[in-house]
Formats: structure tokens, C-alpha cells, sequence
């Protein structure tokens, strides 16, 4: 398995915590230690955030610390967002 990030509790690219979103992985029929399977449900977590919070900044937040708010990881986000955009 690859763990990364706060000492072991979080797994993969999305760095996604199964205690709290191993029900989202089952939903989907996703597998949080396979590389897919864990940005496909990286992606759900967030889809299902912004749907609960009904503002992507919220839901950016609370992926980062599990409550929606304003906060600079958010902030910095959508910054980076903007240089990709057309």
C-alpha cells in the first residue's frame, strides 16, 4: 500500500482517510490503494462535498479538514485553478 501525508492515516494520490470515506469507495466500487481507484473516489468526495455545501470553496475545505470554511489551502486551490482555465 502507498500512506502518505499525516502519519499513515490518509492513502493515496487524493490522500483520502478510509475511516471516514471508505463508505464512498464502496459506493462507487472503488479501491482506495489502487491508484484509480483512489482519484476516482477522490473525485466522488468531492462532487458529494460541493452537492452537501453548495459552494466549491466549502467543499474544498472541508476535503482538507472536514468542516466547510474559507481557508488558505481552499483559497490557494482555486488560484491555481485559474491558470488552467481557457
Amino acid at each position: 500500500t502507498w500512506v502518505d501525508g499525516d502519519g499513515g492515516e490518509s492513502v493515496g494520490y487524493c490522500q483520502i482517510q478510509p475511516q471516514w470515506w471508505q463508505w464512498m469507495a464502496d459506493l462507487i466500487g472503488s479501491d482506495l490503494y489502487e491508484p484509480a481507484g483512489n482519484l476516482r473516489t477522490g473525485c466522488a468526495v468531492l462532487a458529494y462535498l460541493v452537492e452537501r455545501y453548495g459552494d466549491i470553496e466549502d467543499a474544498l475545505t472541508a476535503y482538507n479538514t472536514g468542516s466547510p470554511g474559507v481557508s488558505e489551502y481552499a483559497a490557494a486551490l482555486l488560484e491555481r485553478t485559474r491558470e488552467y482555465e481557457l
